[in-house]
């Protein structure tokens, strides 16, 4: 009980000054609030946003991540593995594959 009276909100204070301790008008003046934070904006052109972003990867790194993979690849990849850890999803260990 003493938690539950010490952490009450008893009234706010609105966007326009006013102090406000009906139920109704608290709990609205709460929606409005986190509904204005959490809640899209106006969109802007989505091409400002990207440009605006670094670019990390160069266009011969994008054409090496992106060429289909070798059959070596991935053999190489699957003797990395640990044959012994955790099964997949279908339920086999590495070692099956191996």
């Amino acid at each position: 009980m003493q938690r539950r009276t010490r952490y009450r909100i008893s009234g706010i204070e609105t966007n326009d000054g006013v102090w406000t301790s009906h139920p109704q008008e608290v709990q609205g003046e709460f929606q409005r609030h986190f509904s204005s934070i959490f809640s899209a904006g106006p969109s802007s052109d989505i091409l400002d946003t990207v440009e605006a972003i670094p670019h990390k990867i160069t266009d011969a790194m994008n054409r090496t991540l992106t060429q289909p993979v070798s059959e070596t690849e991935i053999l190489a990849a699957l003797k990395e593995i640990g044959p012994t850890k955790a099964p997949g999803i279908d339920g086999m260990t590495a070692q099956f594959f191996q």
